[in-house]
């Protein structure tokens, strides 16, 4: 999907008019009316806003990714006991290390699977 698509579909989901988002953004409502035209694009302050608004990230707000969730949602639903899982280090380690994790994750959501 495209921009204008997403910012349409975000807004009908909380049954917003275009007004409503133009008073968020601090823009006139033929801005927003324009966005969702694909006749211009929202500045870089306000695709933040509106992603802050929405509760997605900048990636699906842009069509760039299927996953909705900001990254700040995700942080908060991976906390531990210990506190926060170490997602930074995912990144830095090799090939065979990431899928060991990933066999690792896939063994653990199964484990429910074959609690009684």
């Amino acid at each position: 999907m495209e921009l204008k698509d997403i910012l349409i579909e975000l807004r009908e989901e909380r049954h917003l008019k275009q007004a409503d988002i133009a008073e968020i953004l601090n823009v006139v409502p033929s801005a927003v009316s324009k966005y969702e035209l694909g006749k211009s694009y929202p500045e870089y302050k306000s695709l933040i806003k509106l992603a802050d608004f929405y509760q997605v990230n900048l990636d699906y707000l842009v069509g760039r990714t299927s996953i909705r969730s900001s990254f700040r949602d995700f942080e908060a639903s991976i906390m531990a006991e210990g506190g926060p899982l170490p997602i930074d280090f995912l990144f830095q380690l090799g090939p065979e290390d990431r899928e060991l994790v990933r066999r690792l994750l896939v063994s653990l959501s199964k484990k429910s699977e074959y609690a009684g």
